[in-house]
């Protein structure tokens, strides 16, 4: 009995990493699609940078066309640079997160028409969001600063 105990172990042991190299494989796949690449594409825009930038200043604050410009490049330029490090990152936390089987079925969706087309919208429509929300939410936590200073100053 110990025997088949100490084998059944032996053998969890063994297909743990196996496991585990097989996760991060399919989470290199999963980053590399075509779709999670033109995703970042769009994310790290100047566009799309300065969109998300602007949703959180407040509103009262203007920015000319040409600084939006400016600043939009500027971010986009540090982003490309990091590039490499935010994709093996999106790897190791893309392998943390989600099992072989959820990655096979990442993978396999985004394959097709409609799985690339959803991630083709999700930037665009997350921009849309954040220009809808963005200056109600820093509003809302300009709100709550003082209260929240207040936390953090007060005796435990």
């Amino acid at each position: 009995m110990k025997t088949h105990f100490l084998a059944g172990a032996l053998c969890l042991a063994l297909t743990a990493p196996a496991a585990a190299q097989d996760t991060e494989t399919l989470a290199r796949t999963y980053v590399a699609l075509p779709g999670v690449q033109a995703m970042m594409d769009n994310m790290f825009s100047a566009e799309a940078l300065v969109t998300q930038f602007m949703s959180q200043i407040p509103p009262s604050v203007e920015v000319s066309e040409a600084k939006q410009a400016q600043i939009g490049e500027l971010m986009a330029e540090a982003m490309n640079e990091m590039r490499p490090e935010l994709e093996r990152a999106m790897v190791e936390s893309s392998s943390a997160t989600f099992d072989a089987p959820e990655l096979e079925a990442l993978i396999a969706f985004y394959e097709t028409e409609a799985g690339a087309s959803v991630m083709a919208k999700m930037q665009p429509m997350m921009a849309d969001f954040l220009a809808r929300m963005g200056p109600r939410l820093t509003e809302m936590q300009q709100t709550l600063v003082p209260e929240v200073v207040s936390i953090l100053q007060a005796e435990e």
